[in-house]
């Protein structure tokens, strides 16, 4: 089931489909939709930093440098002071989809790299600065 359309990325709420194409068998299906909820569990929202401050890269530098686990900061087209938060859980291999877990209510989004692409563009993605426990303890 889809959210109505939006300027955010497409919720996709539990359990998550997956495509089935002709060629691939339902047992095919059934484990790529299992490595899916895996992938999706597996993943830790309790680490977003509580200053959540952004890394200033060109975007094709930011493109190229988001990984699994990167936090992402989303602003609205409408309103810059209201943010969202989503944790990077997988990027296909050609890197042109991109699935999130968006904090806090783990609802899985996917979203292309094109779209992603013109968000970084407009300033309205942006890659969260990840800081190590050790160097948020050097630094108090």
């Amino acid at each position: 089931m889809t959210a109505p359309p939006t300027d955010d990325p497409i919720v996709v709420t539990a359990p998550v489909p997956v495509p089935i194409r002709r060629s691939i068998g339902a047992e095919e299906a059934d484990r790529a939709a299992h490595k899916l909820r895996e992938v999706l569990s597996s993943l830790d929202l309790a680490d977003l930093p509580t200053l959540a401050a952004t890394r200033p890269l060109p975007v094709e530098e930011a493109l190229t440098a988001v990984r699994r686990g990167d936090w992402l900061k989303f602003t609205s087209a409408t309103s810059s002071s209201s943010a969202s938060f989503a944790k990077v859980a997988w990027i296909n291999q050609r890197r042109t989809i991109v699935l999130l877990v968006r904090h806090p209510d783990r609802k899985a989004v996917s979203i292309g790299m094109r779209e992603l692409r013109a968000r970084f563009e407009q300033g309205r993605v942006h890659l969260v600065e990840q800081r190590s426990a050790s160097a948020t303890r050097r630094s108090r």
